[in-house]
């Protein structure tokens, strides 16, 4: 698998917010031989962009055609599910990392507390719901919209179809998988980014009973960590990281 992985020729990395994509980015366009393309639609913070060759181009990805056929490698990331590529491009590597879903909650609560803190309203409706309504972080945890994100990324195929699953808990063995899997040569030093520099440890403290109702709501998110964590698990042996 590892020599299979190593030249596969384009790499579709699926960004769950949340999860250490932002970072991760930057590994991806070091290996980004021929085509990246971030894929963020008009998303607030996230243009999109089409790099080729490194370099920031203005051409449509729609116009670039055969990207598995260029002679180096090319990679899509971004704020997508995974169903959107699955038909056009098969053959690809498929990645993606997950985060234990109280934590991505959370995470994803204070983010939005403090970038509406920094920047005022800004262009995505709910964020600004949640803001103008004061929600706690329960009440933004009951919110349909942000529930079982991780599972409704991924679906239907689900982690076990990713040829790498990162572990946020785990960013530094998942950052030395990922490198094991598809780019032994290239030296990759770390960088988690978008860290909350109010959380006082590595996880959020919260009343049990919030912890648990959010844990109930996201019940698909919760199976879904435990079937990535198993796939992080099972290739870290595999290739001995």
């Amino acid at each position: 698998m590892k020599g299979t992985l190593e030249n596969k020729r384009l790499i579709i990395s699926v960004h769950i917010p949340k999860t250490g994509g932002t970072a991760f980015v930057e590994i991806l366009k070091a290996i980004a031989e021929e085509i990246l393309y971030l894929d963020y639609g008009s998303q607030v913070f996230s243009p999109t962009a089409v790099y080729r060759r490194g370099q920031l181009v203005q051409e449509a990805f729609e116009s670039i055609t055969d990207l598995e056929l260029l002679t180096g490698r090319s990679v899509i990331h971004g704020h997508f599910r995974i169903f959107k590529y699955l038909e056009k491009f098969p053959n690809a590597s498929y990645v993606t990392w997950l985060r234990d879903p109280v934590e991505r909650i959370a995470s994803h609560y204070f983010y939005w507390q403090r970038a509406a803190h920094e920047y005022g309203f800004m262009d995505d409706p709910l964020c600004n719901r949640v803001i103008s309504e004061n929600m706690s972080l329960l009440e933004f945890a009951e919110l349909e919209a942000v529930r079982n994100r991780q599972y409704h990324f991924l679906a239907p195929v689900g982690p076990k179809y990713c040829d790498f699953v990162g572990i946020t808990e785990e960013y530094d063995r998942s950052v030395g998988l990922f490198r094991k899997l598809f780019c032994p040569e290239i030296e990759i030093t770390p960088q988690f980014q978008n860290k909350n520099p109010d959380r006082p440890g590595s996880s959020y403290k919260l009343d049990t009973g919030v912890l648990e109702r959010i844990r109930q709501l996201n019940a698909l998110d919760v199976k879904t960590y435990r079937e990535g964590l198993h796939r992080f698990r099972t290739l870290c042996d595999e290739v001995g990281v």
